[in-house]
């Protein structure tokens, strides 16, 4: 409905990618901020789930979360997003990594090449941009990352069996396939193999803060091209997904870490976002990148 033009914005949650890779499929502006910066309320029961926002411009995006910041705050325990109630000024940022996460090897050949082009522009603007092969410090972070989607997969499947349980205990059944396929996988997790999973994923977010002072911000695209089609081959089972894959994703809420989508590629006429991820509670400054990288660089068509 945001990409339609029908309401200026919308809310959404993220365990996985829900809220990052839909808005990169329609051409929508979106944050998904900082674990616990907007309240959850009733979905608690997940570790790594976020209330993130789509709008159509970056404007009303910041608006609407800073105001709903403002009422409710954020998850209990947590402080809450930082920032003022406008937008932040556009920054230029020196330095951007490249990361390529899970997506990279899955990226089509135009998606590739749209945001090759892209980072070259960026490049001509001023920005430095560097990789995996040039810190070793960023070699160990994507290293720390390149199990996001089993990290998210078996942590959720973990955290969500007891609400499952108790569903078939209550009514028999009706549980749908891709319930019963995170089912089949909690019923097989121990309490030591949760503990293993929540442990690579603090090595992950130890990975993360290392690398804060050799960039501004991170970059990618949002997702590994545009939205598939109905009759997609994909198999809803926390890893691949019906509705498009979350390689570029999951790994944004393993870390805990504010990520900003903008529509700034368009392959076949079909849109695709670019996101920036920031470090936990730089959602402000984040937004501000956003801002300067989408007045820089405009949609691209291939």
């Amino acid at each position: 409905m945001v990409g339609a033009r029908m309401v200026p914005a919308a809310i959404g949650t993220q365990v996985v990618g829900s809220v990052i890779r839909p808005a990169s499929f329609c051409a929508n502006y979106a944050i998904k901020p900082t674990l616990g910066a907007l309240n959850r309320g009733e979905r608690l029961g997940f570790s790594q789930s976020h209330i993130g926002i789509h709008a159509g411009d970056l404007q009303d995006m910041w608006q609407v979360s800073i105001e709903v910041a403002k009422r409710s705050g954020g998850d209990p325990g947590f402080p809450g997003l930082y920032g003022g109630t406008v937008l932040h000024s556009a920054a230029r940022p020196a330095r951007l990594i490249v990361m390529e996460a899970e997506g990279a090897p899955e990226l089509d050949e135009a998606t590739k090449g749209a945001f090759d082009s892209l980072l070259s522009d960026l490049h001509r603007a001023g920005v430095e941009i560097i990789g995996r092969t040039d810190h070793p410090l960023v070699e160990a972070f994507e290293q720390a990352i390149s199990e996001s989607l089993a990290i998210s997969r078996d942590i959720c499947a973990y955290e969500m069996r007891w609400s499952l349980e108790n569903l078939l205990e209550q009514f028999g059944g009706g549980l749908s396939e891709s319930l019963r396929s995170r089912l089949d996988i909690a019923r097989k997790m121990t309490l030591d193999d949760y503990r293993l999973v929540l442990s690579k994923r603090d090595a992950a977010r130890a990975a993360h803060h290392a690398i804060s002072n050799i960039a501004d911000a991170i970059i990618s695209p949002s997702s590994v091209g545009p939205a598939p089609t109905l009759n997609n081959n994909g198999v809803d089972s926390g890893i691949i997904h019906t509705t498009g894959l979350p390689n570029y994703n999951a790994v944004t809420s393993v870390l805990g870490a504010p990520t900003i989508t903008m529509p700034l590629l368009a392959i076949d006429e079909l849109p695709v976002g670019v996101q920036v991820i920031g470090q936990q509670h730089t959602d402000d400054s984040l937004a501000g990148i956003a801002r300067w990288i989408s007045q820089t660089i405009h949609e691209r068509p291939v």
